[in-house]
Formats: structure tokens, C-alpha cells, sequence
């Protein structure tokens, strides 16, 4: 009876050991009987003219059929639409570009954003291309086990060339269209510069301004291998509109403009900036700083300027008297290692400006160019 039982024990164990292998054994993925994606749309051959598709506030839209994974119990799969240009090797670097990326089987993408990607292929402006695109499916970017690409469609685009500045002419300045100091411009992506803003991505151009009347007007003019264009806004709406209305301004005050090339809107937005901190009255007491006019008219470039007592700790710079957009927001110094001194950046934790010792100071933030600086004087 016991050697039964010892018998039906190993028996049990060799059983119980052959299960615990099987379920140890991970699951392979075999790429080869995976199925990749496929692009349904565009048709090839489509053609694209993209200057006239941003005009026209326009976009594209790429559909591709499903991937199918030889896997089960797979994370949800993510697709890239890319783009390179035809006859090159898509397989070195750099010859390929990320244009979108989602878990969806279509993706609209502005023209401005496929213009700007196109850019940086080096595709000359204003001359037809074929360009090839195709979508990549993948679990895991870390893995390239997990890559998965489509057919090319090949695609003729003609991009425009990327605006390098806008000319903002108004009654400010009294419209002119040669004044190349009152422009937007990219700031510099280093730190982190750009603010939490949903349409803070893309061709994105900002600028600081101060009107001193009631109802300014003004327009944008971008400059380019096509001349002078004017926009302006017909519905008031926040939409630009080739040769539209004038835009107005009914107080007034300093404003921050920001313009977005991807999809042709702009906001026009107060921005009184203050002193904060426990170097002056603390960090809930915004301090006023004083427009330096006669600077502006001087030069047309806006900067805050203010002679107080300090005490040896820090401060930032706050505006609206908020910490964060859409309300407010604020400059302390630049974390980048490379950030030459006195250099900004918006937002950040920890990057507060520091007064080492207690005396009367002389503060001034220059809010031009496309990177914000400060300088701290003692008197």
C-alpha cells in the first residue's frame, strides 16, 4: 500500500513539474506571421500643394488598415505615420521623419505640421516632390521585435518655405511694414521655454508689445520667398484670414501675442509682469514693474524695469499675477547647463533668481528676442 501511494506521489510531482514548465515558458512573438498595417488613404499618386492647404486651414487624413500581431494578450498597438523622400534609403538615419503618432487607424494632420516635418528632410520649397509615406505599427519602441511597416504610398507635395519671423504693423508703430523689431519669433526650445499651452506645439511664434492708446490695430505680415502677405481676422474669432480686418486691441496695456502656423489661429493676451519672492515682499505679494517707455520708443523692445530694496533670498518673475497659464505665468532662470547667465525659461520648480546679499537693486526683465533675459544691478 505505501509503495502505491509513494508511486501515485511521483507520479502527481512529474506531472505537476511538466505543468510548471509549460507555464514558465514566455510567449514568443513571430513577427514573420504578423500582418502589417496598410495605408488605405491618400491614394498614390494624390498630389499636395501645401502652402494652399494651410491657406485654406486644411488638412490631411492618412487611414490605415489594422496590424495583427501573432501574439495574444498583446498591450494596445500604436502606429507612426512617416515620411521620406522617395529613392532615398528610408533606412538611414535621419532619412525618415515622425510625423504623428496614435493608437487610431487614421490620424488628420494639419498641412502646417506635414510641411514643417517635410522642412526637415531638406525638400526644397515651391517645387513638386514625390515623397513617400507609410505607417509603423509597433508594442514596444524599445523593441524592434515589435516593428511592423507598411507599403510606401508615394505622394507628390510641394511644400512652402518655413517663416523665420511675423511682422506685427499697427497704429502702434505707425503701420510699418519695415520695422523689424516689432515681430514674433520662435523662441529657442532650450529650458523647457515653451508654456503649458494645448496649441503650444508646432510653428509657434510670440511676441511682447505695448500700446499705449485706446483700439489699437493691428495685422501680421509673414516674409518670404512670395513677397508680403497680410492677415488679419474678418470674424473676430481668433482664426486668421488672408487680407482680413484689422485686429483690435481696446486697452491698453502690455499683451503678448502668440501666432499658430499649424492651423492659423493666434491669441492676443494681457501679460502685466511683477517681482515675486521672499527677496522682496514674499511669494504671495506681487511687486510692480514700470514699463520702460522711452526704451520702447527708443527701440521697440519691451522691458520692466524696477529699483527696490532686496533682502539676501530669491525671486521670479510673475504675470498677471498667477503662477501658470491660462491666467498667468512666470520667468525664473534658465536650468539648461548651456544657458548663457541672465537667461530665462517659463515656468520650472527650483529655477527662482537669488539675491546674495541685502541692498537696493536695480531689476530689469527684457521681454524681446527669442530668448527672455534678466539683469540684477546693485545701486
Amino acid at each position: 500500500m505505501k509503495r502505491i501511494i509513494l508511486i501515485f506521489i511521483v507520479i502527481t510531482g512529474l506531472g505537476f513539474m511538466t505543468s510548471c514548465e509549460k507555464d514558465d515558458k514566455e510567449p514568443v512573438l513571430n513577427i514573420e506571421k504578423s500582418v502589417s498595417p496598410q495605408l488605405i488613404s491618400p491614394e498614390p499618386d494624390e498630389t499636395f500643394d501645401l502652402e494652399e492647404l494651410t491657406a485654406a486651414e486644411d488638412s490631411i487624413t492618412f487611414e490605415w488598415t489594422e496590424a495583427e500581431y501573432d501574439l495574444d494578450r498583446l498591450p494596445s498597438i500604436r502606429y507612426r505615420v512617416q515620411a521620406y523622400v522617395s529613392g532615398n534609403n528610408e533606412g538611414a538615419t535621419g532619412s525618415v521623419v515622425d510625423i504623428k503618432d496614435t493608437d487610431a487607424l487614421e490620424a488628420t494632420i494639419a498641412s502646417g505640421e506635414i510641411n514643417r516635418a517635410l522642412s526637415g528632410l531638406d525638400v526644397p520649397p515651391f517645387s513638386p516632390e514625390n515623397i513617400a509615406f507609410r505607417v509603423m505599427a509597433y508594442i514596444n519602441m524599445e523593441s524592434e521585435a515589435t516593428w511592423l511597416y507598411s507599403d510606401p504610398v508615394e505622394l507628390q507635395m510641394t511644400i512652402f518655405e518655413l517663416i523665420e519671423q511675423i511682422l506685427v504693423p499697427g497704429s502702434y508703430q505707425g503701420w510699418d511694414y519695415e520695422n523689424e523689431n516689432t515681430i514674433l519669433v520662435t523662441p529657442e526650445e532650450d529650458g523647457d521655454y515653451f508654456p503649458d499651452y494645448e496649441f503650444a506645439e508646432g510653428e509657434y511664434f510670440e511676441g511682447y508689445f505695448y500700446f499705449e492708446e485706446e483700439n489699437t490695430e493691428i495685422l501680421f505680415s509673414f516674409t518670404g520667398e512670395n513677397g508680403v502677405d497680410e492677415w488679419g481676422d474678418d470674424d473676430g474669432d481668433g482664426n486668421l484670414d488672408p487680407e482680413g480686418n484689422e485686429i483690435v486691441v481696446e486697452e491698453p496695456g502690455v499683451y503678448r501675442i502668440i501666432v499658430m502656423l499649424d492651423d492659423y489661429t493666434y491669441v492676443v493676451e494681457e501679460a502685466d509682469w511683477n517681482l515675486i519672492g521672499d527677496a522682496a515682499e514674499g511669494w504671495t505679494e506681487d511687486v510692480p514693474m514700470d514699463v520702460d517707455v522711452e526704451h520702447y520708443h527708443e527701440t521697440w523692445n519691451l522691458r520692466y524695469t524696477i529699483t527696490r530694496e532686496m533682502i539676501e533670498d530669491d525671486f521670479k518673475f510673475r504675470a498677471n499675477e498667477a503662477w501658470d497659464p491660462p491666467d498667468g505665468m512666470n520667468l525664473g532662470i534658465n536650468e539648461d547647463p548651456d544657458a548663457e547667465e541672465g537667461e530665462l525659461q517659463y515656468g520650472g520648480f527650483g529655477n527662482d533668481i537669488p539675491i546674495e546679499t541685502e541692498g537696493t537693486y536695480t531689476v530689469t526683465l527684457n521681454l524681446s528676442g527669442t530668448v527672455y533675459t534678466y539683469e540684477v544691478e546693485r545701486e
